[in-house]
Parts: structure tokens; sequence; C-alpha cells
């Protein structure tokens, strides 16, 4: 990088100048930006061969030096203040801690994930933005049917608006829309848009676990199949899309411990939330990753609990389906709950499964536990609840080795 490369030609004046030490320190700055960089590491060999001056004393202070910038830096890597901990351990590398360079990857890393958390954050301000907007204009507008559509944009942009929500469950079950004209050609391409939708939020939900764009599309399908209705409520294909994807939506909603908002989208629609039949989307075909415990874990919270799906079997996936179709693998992720307040969430294991399902059997599990530990696994809290981030991002869990383990015995049980 420029900054890697400002600082080499910072340490070759600090060599001409005779101080080979701060030199170094330069040099090691740009090493730990670029770690590969072929001007830092010469430019350390001949500061390492230069004439030094100062002794014992100057060598001492050093390291004195040293050990207070990575004490501040592990400070703030475990206060998750990235940018402080990075500028502190980078002092800390350029004195000649070299215990700092892990611990400086792992600043580097948390705070790039810091500001794509933070980029993300601001579009979802954006979407909450307009979806105050566009309830609104539902609030002022005098259609129902008009105001029902706006409510679901706004759902499909924020699915946690508290105003969407809340009207969603005070709204009485819509009644059929009697248009000006039929529209034959403009319903079909709002049904077909609203099948597209929620055909994409199946496979968010089933195949990639992503639950925040799997709602999003779903929302979206509600919105073109009302809009379908609207066009010509006298066809039953719209009504029927409508209530496979309510009720599939309810389902998710359920599962994913948000029950008061899936009963009122239910009486919202006209369903009875305690009659109302479970319409689960279809489970992916060929690997399925399960939170075993997370009905204790919502317990031992006492509110609504996500689980972020892990994306480290999806080679696995891709595997499976290329070599055995007719198979599915089950990985249940084992945790275990530390009381307190809040509670703690701990990462205990994995148990791998074999479903056959042309002979509809399964294997017993094999059981991956792992060593070490404790393994706390991160919770954050969000306008909705509380999101319990996945097994392989627990703190101080490297993940790869069990990862790449529970994949092995997968391929041994497919091979049986």
């Amino acid at each position: 990088s420029d900054q890697a490369q400002r600082l080499v030609e910072l340490g070759e004046s600090l060599l001409e100048a005779g101080n080979p030490r701060l030199a170094a320190g330069a040099f090691r700055q740009a090493q730990a930006l670029v770690a590969d960089h072929a001007g830092a590491r010469a430019g350390l060999a001949r500061a390492a061969r230069a004439p030094t001056s100062g002794g014992a004393a100057d060598e001492r202070a050093r390291r004195e030096r040293a050990e207070r910038h990575l004490r501040e830096g592990r400070r703030h890597l475990s206060g998750k203040r990235f940018a402080e901990a990075r500028s502190e351990l980078l002092q800390a590398y350029a004195q000649g801690a070299d215990e700092a360079r892990p611990l400086l990857d792992q600043a580097q890393a948390g705070l790039l994930a810091q500001r794509q958390e933070e980029a993300a954050s601001r579009q979802r301000e954006r979407d909450a933005a307009r979806a105050v907007e566009l309830v609104r204009e539902a609030q002022a507008a005098r259609d129902p049917a008009h105001a029902r559509a706006r409510f679901l944009e706004a759902l499909a942009l924020d699915p946690g608006n508290q105003d969407a929500r809340a009207a969603l469950s005070q709204a009485p079950a819509p009644a059929p829309a009697k248009p000006p004209a039929a529209n034959s050609e403009r319903r079909e391409l709002a049904l077909d848009a609203g099948q597209r939708h929620a055909s994409r939020g199946r496979e968010l939900y089933t195949k990639e676990r992503d639950l925040d764009a799997a709602l999003d599309a779903y929302f979206q399908a509600l919105h073109h199949f009302s809009r379908a209705d609207a066009y010509d409520p006298r066809l039953p294909t719209a009504g029927e899309e409508t209530q496979r994807t309510v009720l599939e939506l309810g389902a998710i909603l359920r599962d994913d411990g948000q029950v008061a908002f899936a009963n009122a989208l239910y009486r919202f629609y006209g369903l009875d939330p305690k009659s109302a039949p479970v319409v689960r989307p279809p489970s992916d075909p060929h690997l399925v990753v399960e939170e075993a415990e997370r009905t204790s874990i919502r317990r031992a919270f006492g509110g609504v609990v996500r689980f972020e799906p892990t994306r480290a079997f999806d080679s696995l996936r891709a595997w499976v389906r290329k070599e055995s179709p007719g198979s599915r693998i089950r990985i249940q992720v084992k945790s275990a709950i530390q009381p307190g307040f809040p509670p703690k969430v701990l990462a205990k294991g994995l148990w791998i499964r074999l479903e056959d399902r042309e002979r509809k059997t399964i294997s017993a599990p094999r059981r991956l536990e792992f060593e070490g530990g404790p393994y706390f696994r991160i919770v954050r809290v969000d306008s909705r609840g509380r999101v319990v981030l996945p097994f392989d991002r627990a703190s101080t869990f490297d993940a790869a080795p069990y990862v790449q383990q529970a994949r092995e015995i997968a391929k041994e049980l497919l091979k049986r």
C-alpha cells in the first residue's frame, strides 16, 4: 500500500541519518501493513546489520515501551476497540514485539468487520427511514388496499418496523377489492413477480439461511400478490399463492421466536393463529445445519433470539449435491448455556448425521467435541432482539480444524 511504501522511505532516511533502531521501527510498521513487502524486509536486514549506540539502557527502554504498547493493545482488543488496538499494536511491533503480529491481524480483521457492519447499519437506517415514510403514507391512505400495499412495502424494507407490525396486529382481514376494470396483463406480471420473490425467499431461508433477506423476499412476494389480487380478485391463483406464502412466512417467524408477529400476520390475512396449518419451506435437500439448543437459549434470554447462519459448510453442500444427490447431511451445532445476567452461550461441538432421502433412513450421530475452551459465542443486540453469531465465530476459537473434521466425517458416512 501507499502507506507501507511511505514508511519504507522513512526507514531509509532514518538509516542514512544513523538511527537504525527507529528505522527498524518504520520498516516493521510497513511490514505490519504489507507482510511480504520486499523493501521493508530488506530494510530490516540492513537495520539489523547497522551499528547501534546506547547499549543496554536503550534496549531496556525499548522493551518497556514495547510491553506498554502491547499491554494497551491487548486491553483495547479485548474491549473490541479495534482502531485503538491497531494503533497500539503497530507501536509494539515497531518496537520489536513479535508477539504483537497475530494480535495486529486480529485487530485489522475486527476493524474491517466493524466498518462493514457500520456500512450495513447505515443502509438499514436508510431502509428504515424509507419504511417510516411508507407507513405514514399508508396511515393517511383512505383506500384499505393502498394502505395494505404500503405496509407490506415498509415491512419488505424493514421487517422490524414496529408501526407496520402494529398495523398488522390491529387491522381487520382485508375485504376483496373491487377494481375499476380487470387488467389481466398487469395481473400476470404482478403474479409472476410474487412467485419469483416467494421462490427466492424459500431459497434464501433453506439454502443460504439468510433470515433477513428471506423475510424481505417474502414480504415483497406478498406485496406483488396483493397487487395481482387488486387487478382482478375473481381469479383464485393470487389468493392461493398469498395464503401459502403467509403460512410459510408465519412458520419461519415462529421458528425464529417471533410468535406475536407471526400471529398478527395470520390475523391480518384472515387466518386463526391457533388453527392455521403449519406449512414450512422445504428443507435444503443436501445439507442442513441446525442449532440443537435454540429453544433452551431463547428460554434463557427470555425474549426474541435469532441465530445467524454459518457459511462454513457451503463447499460440503456442493460436494453432496454432486456426489450423492439422494442424500442429506444434517449437522447439529451443540451449545451450552452459562447462567448470568445476561446468560452466555458456549460452543460445545457438532453432531453429524447422514440422511438417505430415498430410503428415508438416518444414521446415528457422529460426535465431534470442541476441545479446550470455554468458547463463548458472540451475542449481538439489535432493534428486534438478540442475534447469536455462528459457532465458527466464537471468541478465541479456531473453528477451521473442526470444520475440516466434520467434512471428512460427512464424506466418510456417504462412502459407506
